[in-house]
């Protein structure tokens, strides 16, 4: 599969360590103008693919950065007063090529399985981002587990992210050849074609 995955606390040594810099990256996770609108196909993919999970409150809520933001940092205000220099949120890209044949509504289907399957423990904050040439997914993943308190950990987090990725895009797979016009219809939007 040519999807990426990008552990960018890791792999950039970008740090999250304080509240600001939390903030600027929930703000530009749930960037309207790089999730609701497909700036490279213009006139496509008008939705909200991003959100909260979980979130207190109406669902309409959970896709604003503000309120977002708050759940994130009333979470690790509680727990992260012991904080010794460690990152408060992890985030992920996980970056689809064309030929992975991933909708936004497919990727934000996706972001939500793997957030249940994997991120269930902890707040997460996700977006499908359609700026770029590919469509690529956001997660914003607390530090802390939201019920007991306990540092991030989930071992073989990659390799259990690329199983989950794997057997969604199987079944996409097998429901788009499946359909009469599943193919067409993909290529039309991912290929910019009328």
């Amino acid at each position: 599969m040519p999807y990426f995955i990008k552990c960018v606390n890791e792999r950039n040594h970008e740090s999250y360590k304080d509240m600001d810099s939390v903030e600027k990256l929930i703000y530009y996770i749930l960037n309207v103008n790089k999730t609701n609108f497909d700036r490279v196909r213009p006139g496509k993919a008008l939705g909200e693919f991003n959100g909260c999970i979980p979130f207190i409150g109406p669902e309409y809520m959970s896709h604003d950065p503000f309120e977002a933001s708050c759940m994130m940092k009333l979470l690790l205000g509680i727990y992260s007063s012991e904080n010794n220099g460690s990152d408060l949120v992890k985030h992920r890209i996980i970056s689809f090529h064309k030929y992975d044949y991933l909708l936004p509504v497919d990727a934000y289907n996706l972001a939500r399985y793997i957030i249940q399957g994997l991120y269930k423990d902890y707040l997460c904050i996700f977006g499908v981002h359609l700026d770029t040439g590919e469509i690529h997914i956001h997660l914003a993943i607390s530090a802390y587990d939201r019920l007991k308190g306990n540092r991030f950990d989930v071992p073989y987090e990659v390799k259990s992210m690329r199983g989950i990725i794997d057997g969604f895009i199987k079944s996409l797979d097998y429901r788009i050849d499946n359909s009469i016009d599943g193919v067409e219809r993909y290529e039309r939007y991912l290929f910019n074609e009328k």
